[in-house]
């Protein structure tokens, strides 16, 4: 784990599995959280297919490299008793 960053540990639950992994804290997200396809993949974490895409502009304002967001994963993130 880079120390450069801080990092901190949760545990992701849905109605079906538990995950313990690691997660980058980030001030200046938004309320949506963005989870990499493999990941979900890798845990067996359900995709809820959107009913209608939605973009996602970067910093630059510039539409991120992967086009239009498709899926949702929903779960609950809980950081130690919080």
């Amino acid at each position: 784990m880079n120390s450069d960053h801080l990092m901190i540990l949760i545990t992701l639950s849905t109605s079906h599995s538990v995950v313990h992994t690691y997660t980058l804290i980030d001030s200046k997200a938004f309320a949506n959280v963005f989870i990499d396809t493999a990941f979900t993949q890798l845990h067996h974490l359900y995709l809820h297919e959107l009913e209608q895409p939605c973009t996602l502009n970067v910093v630059d304002r510039h539409l991120i490299a992967s086009k239009a967001l498709t899926h949702c994963v929903i779960l609950l993130m809980k950081i130690s008793n919080h």
